[in-house]
């Protein structure tokens, strides 16, 4: 039985190999066979009783006994044991495909999960799985489809509309409420491009079709110049911004995108930031990793927030009254990076504190 190319054909039939009649054909022999040596050892004691040729010794009550429970103990172990074999291989089945169904993420839904070839209920749970994952696979694969088909038909209106905005803005007969006013809708192309193409992004990167170029880089170097861009960033607002990042610590990483994630992160602290709030950021090594750890003062984030924050789109109850401009996507975006290079992202919140901290391999 192989995964369905069609995962709306039938199901193949259970056959007579069924897991309920193997396991009743197996206690039913076997409780048949312990029958068959009580009746042995019955018929024995009896024969033995009986035998008037055979002069029989005076023995206890306690001996005799001993000697039915050493007689039995065998073939009770006998029987023990190849109950837990048979059982043990009947339900192997079951735990590998457990096994294989753990493993299963939006990467993988193409790999069939195993099947026995018996045709029994286990195959049949694994073809329904099998036909589950596989329509689950297409529905990704049209979304995805579908998202990178939208966001580049989408980039040319968007880039036309900037670029008229921008021509409108020279007119020098425009009145003050009409140059506001075109700003305002030339922000608003900026800021769908960015969601456009911060979901083109993540769309290839789900398709596995965006390209790294890892060299090693400094990140003690990064987080210093990302220091004056926070320090811009963060001055209308009276950020206090320090940084420790002193000690050489070099990573393999793609140079761009490794950026793309601290100026992610950089965003991420100031607009989410307290007035006249701070700013730290620090880059070190531990054993084999570097960690860069960017901290802001924030109104705080609760764990449910927290299991939630890199969900695209996602804005916590904490923010949600809060007019705040972005896509929504860096956070997803900085923790693809992140993954993408081998290192993780996670986001902790206390005592109003809230720390991203980054973990690569060091090199």
């Amino acid at each position: 039985m192989t995964r369905p190319d069609d995962p709306s054909s039938p199901p193949p039939p259970s056959g007579t190999a069924s897991l309920q009649r193997r396991l009743t054909f197996i206690h039913f022999t076997l409780f048949n066979i312990a029958i068959l040596i009580t009746i042995f050892f019955a018929w024995h004691d009896f024969y033995m009783d009986h035998d008037t040729s055979i002069p029989e010794p005076e023995v206890s009550p306690v001996t005799r006994l001993s000697e039915i429970v050493l007689r039995s103990i065998f073939p009770l172990a006998v029987l023990d044991i190849t109950s837990w074999l048979l059982i043990r291989s009947t339900f192997r089945p079951i735990q590998n495909l457990i096994t294989a169904a753990e493993k299963i993420t939006t990467d993988n839904l193409h790999s069939p999960l195993p099947v026995t070839g018996r045709g029994d209920e286990v195959d049949r749970l694994a073809w329904v799985l099998n036909s589950l994952t596989a329509r689950l696979d297409q529905s990704f694969q049209r979304i995805r489809g579908f998202t990178l088909h939208a966001s580049h038909e989408l980039k040319t209106p968007l880039t036309i509309l900037h670029t008229g905005f921008e021509r409108a803005l020279l007119n020098p007969s425009l009145q003050e409420n009409e140059r506001e006013q075109l700003l305002a809708w030339q922000d608003e192309t900026l800021r769908l491009n960015r969601i456009v193409s911060g979901l083109s992004l993540l769309t290839r990167a789900d398709a596995h079709q965006v390209e790294l170029r890892p060299e090693p880089v400094r990140l003690d170097f990064l987080v210093n110049d990302l220091a004056e861009d926070v320090d811009v960033l963060g001055h209308a607002d009276g950020l206090k911004i320090s940084v420790d990042a002193t000690v050489p610590v070099t990573v393999q990483a793609d140079r761009h995108r490794l950026r793309q994630l601290l100026l992610n992160l950089a965003d991420n602290a100031v607009k989410y930031n307290l007035p006249s709030g701070s700013v730290h950021m620090s880059a070190k090594r531990v054993g084999k990793d570097a960690i860069m750890e960017i901290s802001n003062s924030s109104i705080g984030i609760s764990e449910d927030s927290l299991s939630h924050i890199f969900d695209r789109f996602y804005r916590g109850p904490e923010n949600q009254s809060r007019m705040i401009e972005g896509s929504g996507l860096g956070l997803s975006i900085a923790q693809w990076i992140a993954e993408a290079h081998g290192g993780s992202l996670i986001a902790t919140s206390v005592n109003g504190l809230t720390t991203l901290t980054l973990r690569l391999p060091a090199i």
